[in-house]
């Protein structure tokens, strides 16, 4: 969230602490302190919270806040004499204390949110609570009434979590080697289908290369280093990209699968332009068709394919 935008909400979580403690007897209010704490923490653990409470119409505002009722009420108690009642926040009791289930709960948001933020290679839809919920259960007070004790180790745990290397979040998450985007497995692939269209377009071009040949015979002999190149530079090019993602392994990440994809597609808009390929895809009508261009084409259209394939899967393993 930008500097800019914290004022209001701010402001807006100041009205609501007043309004709280405005509604809560004198005796109540240490404990209604750390309850609505608590509450804040676990409501802001959540980024859609987070974004819709700057918005929300009914937001109080200057010196009004909305209670249990339809109508809104004067925070500083000019309400008519009316009694106030406890203050919600999005249906929530902010005076009601926090159990250890919704700590459990708001902590597993949290370490998902950040392992997708930091793009992990691991795939979320395997995360478990059971790691959060022995953590939180190991440290939670066992006595009833002990609202600072609850707040205290509800910020200890979040901090926790904030401050986690990618280790922990893994192990909180309940994930394994098994869980792992096997990403060498999946580039080995990507390399065997680029090779044999590869190995097509080369056959294709020994065949051309020899009817060339035996059309006429000025031509044997002859360099066909422009040919060459192309294929040559064409592998190089592709061998590269997929190396330097294996090289990346389980650090991969959508930003280096984006730049792979974008790396094949110049590489597609550059053979669609290239003289060679144009002379390939259109040879003298004695030689009949051929389909180098088309099989050079196809491969690199299959890697591209291959790519977006894996960029979605990440994209959906740490949705």
């Amino acid at each position: 969230m930008q500097t800019a935008e914290l004022g209001p909400l701010t402001t807006k979580i100041a009205n609501w602490l007043e309004g709280m403690l405005a509604s809560t007897p004198p005796e109540e209010q240490e404990n209604a302190l750390h309850n609505f704490t608590c509450r804040m923490f676990l409501m802001l653990a959540y980024d859609d919270n987070l974004r819709n409470l700057q918005y929300v119409d009914d937001a109080p505002e200057g010196d009004e806040m909305q209670t249990d009722g339809s109508a809104k009420q004067n925070i500083a108690g000019v309400d008519g004499g009316a009694e106030r009642g406890p203050i919600n926040i999005d249906g929530i009791d902010s005076r009601a204390p926090i159990g250890k289930d919704e700590v459990v709960k708001a902590l597993f948001q949290m370490i998902r949110t950040a392992a997708q933020q930091r793009r992990l290679s691991y795939s979320l839809e395997n995360a478990r609570f059971d790691r959060i919920a022995e953590m939180v259960s190991s440290q939670w007070p066992r006595e009833e009434g002990q609202a600072a004790s609850r707040r205290q180790t509800l910020e200890r745990l979040m901090a926790v979590v904030e401050r986690g290397k990618d280790d922990l979040l893994i192990a909180l998450l309940g994930l394994s080697d098994a869980d792992k985007f096997d990403f060498d497995a999946v580039v080995r692939t990507i390399e065997s289908k680029w090779q044999a269209c590869l190995d097509a377009a080369l056959v294709h071009w020994e065949d051309t290369k020899s009817k060339i040949e035996t059309y006429d015979e000025d031509f044997r002999g002859a360099t066909w280093e422009s040919v060459d190149d192309l294929f040559q530079g064409v592998n190089d090019v592709v061998s590269e990209e997929l190396a330097d993602l294996v090289e990346q392994g389980a650090g991969v990440n959508v930003d280096g699968i984006e730049l792979a994809e974008a790396v094949v597609e110049a590489l597609l808009q550059h053979l669609d332009k290239n003289d060679v390929v144009q002379l390939l895809d259109n040879p003298p009508a004695a030689f009949g068709p051929n389909s180098i261009g088309k099989s050079l084409r196809d491969g690199l259209s299959t890697v591209r394919g291959e790519l977006n394939h894996v960029r979605n899967s990440l994209v959906t393993a740490n949705a």
